[in-house]
């Protein structure tokens, strides 16, 4: 019976979704635990079993984090079996997350943890039809805020584009340079534009044209260089202000690439967007302001630049900016840099929603990475934390 247990054990030892295996007696149960690195070799609890007389059924009680306790009443849908059964019952259900009616499948197979990715659904979800996007219920903040820069600013970009084809410059795909300044020209804040600007050096344009082509309201051929307003655009002017607004923060959350908003962007910000279902979670509770470190301006470039202003053009933020205290070489040349970020009321409801939207990642051992970033959010730098934390792809 021992030597087929520790035949199932080394399963998941060998696909890595954990270090060793820890048996204990204690009275009439057998404690089964497990151990990690990333958790500093502590033992971790994941079923106790108690043998019946029959060693085809031996009584299986998971433990419950929850309750910090074994599953005393038998709500767990398994309640019995042999041995390395039970065993891959909690292995399954822990440690490759498999679904709870599933978990114990893999007993005695050579299935494989699930390859990293995203859980139910892509990275980035696809173009939109704008009437499947689930609508909350919305605050009365939400109304009032609704008719803001930010929706402002896309209607004059859909002004602009109007009944044209617009022709797109060849290196980077955006609008040409020419059009470029006519559109930033019309934006509530307009960019100041180099001698010779690129799209993506021009935040608001950048965030106008992605989103619009996220939500299909703008229709790019880029193999042809050549960029339309798309079907859906009488269907989303026909919409009250405050589902437009809505519309505009989904697309940007789950719809919109954040580490293609910047050409030569920071890489992590893919790992930093990948980690959104738990980055929108904090947010949504943080009561306290968010500060940054003027030093790691440059890391931050996609989080300052296009997501932050968007965001408190949407009413989710308050930005408060600072002088550097010294002079850095390495930095652009500006009079100011972010200070922290504070989080509204409606921030932290639309936060949390948007929050409950995203994908789930899964990562190279088969774990959701969601709990393991908890509590490390306390140091003073956001910029820091959000990269300590972000999920390793």
């Amino acid at each position: 019976m021992l030597a087929r247990l520790e035949r199932e054990q080394q399963r998941y030892i060998a696909s890595q979704a954990c270090d060793g295996f820890v048996l204990e007696w204690k009275g009439p149960y057998l404690y089964v635990g497990h151990t990690t690195r990333r958790l500093g070799r502590r033992v971790e609890p994941l079923c106790r079993l108690r043998y019946t007389g029959d060693l085809r059924r031996w009584r299986f009680e998971i433990y419950k984090y929850s309750d910090l306790d074994y599953d005393r009443d038998q709500d767990f849908p398994f309640g019995s079996g042999t041995v390395e059964k039970c065993f891959a019952v909690a292995a399954d259900f822990y440690l490759w997350e498999y679904d709870v009616l599933e978990a114990g499948e893999s007993c005695g197979t050579t299935v494989e943890p699930p390859a990293p990715g995203f859980v139910g659904r892509e990275a980035l979800l696809p173009t939109c039809d704008l009437t499947a996007v689930p609508r909350p219920e919305f605050p009365p903040a939400a109304r009032d805020v609704a008719r803001g820069p930010l929706l402002a600013d896309l209607d004059a970009f859909l002004d602009f584009v109007a009944d044209r084809t617009v022709d797109l410059a060849p290196r980077t795909l955006g609008l040409c340079r020419a059009d470029l300044r006519t559109v930033n020209a019309l934006m509530t804040c307009p960019h100041e534009l180099t001698q010779r600007p690129v799209q993506d050096r021009a935040p608001r344009v950048q965030c106008c044209f992605t989103v619009a082509e996220a939500l299909g309201l703008l229709a790019v051929d880029r193999a042809a260089r050549r960029a339309r307003l798309g079907e859906g655009v009488a269907a989303f002017r026909a919409l009250a202000e405050v589902e437009q607004w809505w519309l505009l923060l989904e697309a940007l959350w789950n719809r919109v690439s954040w580490f293609g908003l910047r050409g030569g962007a920071y890489g992590n910000m893919e790992r930093q967007q990948a980690g959104r279902f738990w980055l929108g979670e904090e947010l949504a509770r943080r009561a306290v302001p968010l500060r940054f470190d003027w030093t790691l301006t440059l890391g931050a470039e996609v989080l300052e630049v296009f997501l932050l202003p968007a965001w408190r053009d949407a009413g989710l933020v308050e930005l408060t900016h600072q002088r550097p205290p010294k002079p850095d070489p390495t930095l652009a040349a500006r009079a100011t840099y972010l200070k922290e970020v504070r989080v509204t009321d409606l921030g932290r409801w639309a936060f949390a929603v948007l929050a409950a939207t995203a994908p789930q990642y899964r990562d190279h051992k088969g774990l959701v990475t969601r709990d393991k970033h908890d509590g490390r959010w306390q140091g003073q730098d956001f910029v820091t934390q959000l990269e300590y934390s972000a999920p390793l792809l």
